[in-house]
């Protein structure tokens, strides 16, 4: 039975969370989970840079409304079709199943390895989700009535 690369990473660190060891680095694991605390702290800053890179990209800040926060801010797919991609991504989980889909980090890498191609961008929470229960974001509607205040 051939078995496939994911399978056997899967196996190799599951042998190494049963021996109490980091799965990156391989040491002695200090706390709980796949990383030792040092691994985490590396993982959190190296996410939190790709983030900060492909935000800069997309221009930094909410499309929509201008909010800056990066914590605030998420990508949006113009097209509103995020969920039909991301599936595409991932179509399945490495121990079967069906996927959720590229979301947070896994997306930001999609982007950076496919050169930042156009038909997203940035939002904030709040926008993306009008965007998606309304089809437009308030913001959008108070601008257009305030360009017709101006006539």
């Amino acid at each position: 039975m051939n078995t496939t690369l994911s399978q056997r990473q899967g196996k190799y660190r599951r042998r190494l969370l049963s021996e109490g060891k980091c799965v990156r680095c391989r040491v002695e694991n200090d706390r709980q989970g796949w990383y030792c605390t040092s691994c985490c702290s590396l993982i959190v800053l190296e996410h939190q840079k790709l983030k900060e890179e492909v935000f800069s990209h997309y221009g930094g800040k909410c499309a929509c409304c201008g909010e800056s926060v990066l914590v605030f801010l998420c990508i949006d797919h113009i097209d509103g079709k995020g969920a039909e991609h991301r599936r595409s991504i991932y179509p399945q989980r490495p121990w079967g199943g069906r996927s959720n889909g590229a979301s947070g980090v896994k997306m930001y890498g999609w982007l950076k390895a496919h050169g930042y191609p156009e038909g997203f961008q940035i939002l904030c929470f709040n926008c993306n989700s009008a965007k998606h229960i309304l089809g437009v974001c308030p913001h959008q509607s108070e601008k257009d009535s305030e360009c017709h205040k101006n006539l």
